[in-house]
């Protein structure tokens, strides 16, 4: 499993929303009791996100909005350890951390893909 985190610049377009295609409902209920698991993440979210020359085409991006002082590294290393376990072989997430109170939290809330 690869995960690799998303670097958005400020005033990039983006479009966000509910996939078209959401992955297995099975895996998404693994990933949100991982993500309840670790500390640092308030809540995780897994929309369809896509970001002209950031990402190549749309795709479900696991958002995590990060708690106050959350530690970025390690919550990454405990994500990545754990989707490894979770995602089926050769699968791609790709990972966008934002800290709580950010202005993209309610755009991303909106979509409705809570975890």
């Amino acid at each position: 499993m690869s995960m690799k985190e998303l670097k958005i610049p400020a005033g990039s377009a983006m479009f966000i929303g509910a996939p078209a295609r959401p992955m297995d409902q099975r895996i998404s209920i693994e990933i949100g009791k991982l993500t309840d698991s670790i500390d640092g993440i308030f809540e995780a979210h897994l929309p369809q996100l896509f970001v002209p020359e950031v990402m190549e085409e749309p795709a479900q991006v696991l958002v995590v909005i990060l708690r106050q002082n959350a530690n970025l590294k390690e919550i990454a290393d405990e994500l990545g350890s754990g989707l490894s376990r979770v995602l089926p072989e050769g699968a791609h997430l790709d990972l966008w951390p934002i800290p709580l109170g950010h202005q993209m939290v309610d755009d991303v809330r909106r979509t409705g893909c809570l975890i």
